[in-house]
Parts: C-alpha cells; sequence; structure tokens
C-alpha cells in the first residue's frame, strides 16, 4: 500500500514518469497533507497507481484525477464514507485558500452520485444559447426520467447566484425545452446533496416550471445500496 505523496511519487520515478509538476503541487504547495490523510483513510496500491495513469504526459494532473474522480469513488460505497474522505480532506488542506480540497471534495461527490447511486447515467452537456449565462455539463443523467443531476457537496445554503447563475440556466434549459447536444431531452433537473439536513438547506433551489418540468432537490441516502431521497 501507498501510504503517502512521497511513495507515490517515488514509484512513477522507477517508472521513468514526469514528475516535476507533481512534486511542485504536491510538496512545495503543501497538497501532500491533504492526499496523504486521505490515503490514509482510502487504500491505494502500486497498481492502482498504474492501472489509472497513462504512461506518458504530466502526471500530476493525472494522478488528481484518478484519485478523485475514479479510485476513491468506485473504493468508497456508501454516504458515511464518502463524507469521512472529503472531510478529511478539506480538514488537511493547508493550500493557499483551500482550493485544492474544494476542487477535490466536488469531483468525488459528483463521481459518487454517478456511479454508485445512479448507476453511471454519463453526463450530459447543454450549449449556451439565448439568455443562458454559459454552457453547463451535468454530473450524471437519467435518459428514463429525462433528469440532468447536479451534485453538490454542500454543508451550507446554496446562493442562487452560484456559479455565474446556474440556477437560471437550468431553469431556462426547462422553460425553453432546450436539449443536450446529443439530442438529450430535458424534463428535470435534480440537485444531489449529502445528506437530509443539507437538502433541506437548500429547498429553494426547488422550481416548478410547468408541463411536468421542475428543478428538485435531493439527498443520498444511509447505508450500503444508497439511493436519492427527495425533499
Amino acid at each position: 500500500m501507498l501510504s503517502d505523496c512521497d511513495e507515490v511519487i517515488d514509484l512513477l520515478k522507477t517508472k521513468k514518469r514526469k514528475v516535476d509538476t507533481m512534486e511542485d503541487k504536491l510538496i512545495t504547495k503543501k497538497h501532500h497533507v491533504a492526499v496523504d490523510a486521505v490515503l490514509n483513510v482510502v487504500p491505494l496500491t502500486d497498481q492502482d497507481v498504474l492501472n489509472l495513469m497513462p504512461a506518458k504526459g504530466d502526471q500530476y494532473p493525472h494522478f488528481t484525477q484518478a484519485l478523485f474522480k475514479n479510485h476513491i469513488p468506485d473504493m468508497v460505497q456508501t454516504r458515511e464514507a464518502m463524507e469521512e474522505v472529503c472531510e478529511t480532506l478539506v480538514s488537511n488542506d493547508h493550500s493557499n485558500g483551500g482550493m485544492f480540497s474544494v476542487s477535490g471534495k466536488g469531483s468525488m461527490f459528483e463521481s459518487f452520485v454517478d456511479k454508485t447511486v445512479l448507476g453511471s447515467g454519463g453526463r450530459v452537456t447543454v450549449s449556451q444559447q439565448g439568455q443562458m449565462n454559459q454552457t453547463r455539463s451535468s454530473d450524471s443523467y437519467d435518459s428514463a426520467t429525462q433528469t440532468l443531476y447536479d451534485a453538490k457537496f454542500y454543508y451550507t445554503k446554496v446562493p442562487l447566484g452560484t456559479n455565474n447563475n446556474q440556477h437560471d440556466d437550468y431553469v431556462r434549459i426547462l422553460q425553453k425545452g432546450y436539449t443536450g447536444d446529443g439530442g438529450e431531452k430535458i424534463s428535470k433537473v435534480c440537485y444531489v446533496f449529502p445528506g437530509k439536513r443539507q437538502a433541506e438547506l437548500n429547498t429553494h433551489l426547488k422550481t416548478k416550471v410547468g408541463g411536468g418540468k421542475e428543478v428538485q432537490v435531493a439527498y443520498v441516502s444511509k447505508g450500503t445500496n444508497p439511493q436519492l431521497k427527495y425533499v
């Protein structure tokens, strides 16, 4: 098992991988403290690293994506375990502004919701059009219910203007009948939070658009086989 970032970097060096950026980000900029803490919660083996990362190119972005978007969501199968990993990452993040953990916890929770809770529905992109503020990409999608999912690892109330007025864009997508770039129809948008308390703090996001279209708010249930619960 790899217990810290030094061991990950040493492993990659033995394989002649490019680790300059990894050493800068993980060691110089202190991201390693948070990653080391996470590696004590979720096991990572030499083979995991080699299987998840390509043999060429700058290894740092591949490592963080492999860890946060692939390995941890595949290893962690309950909401409680996912929350523990996210909280470990945040509490040990001593980087400038704590932005490393903000991005990391978001990636982990998004992938966990898509893979473990929803069964890998895939992403849908709706290109900017009309009065939309920007192009929007979902964290998951269910073609049977035509639902676009947006996972939010927030413990606080999400302002309506978050992410360049994302909520307004979702309402516009529903009102105007905009489809995904692959022709995917969208009848519902569902914000997914880690727990019931967090979802109840964000019921202001719920919006009825008409014609059965709406913005919903849900959370992930506890225990094995986690499911969505709506508020």
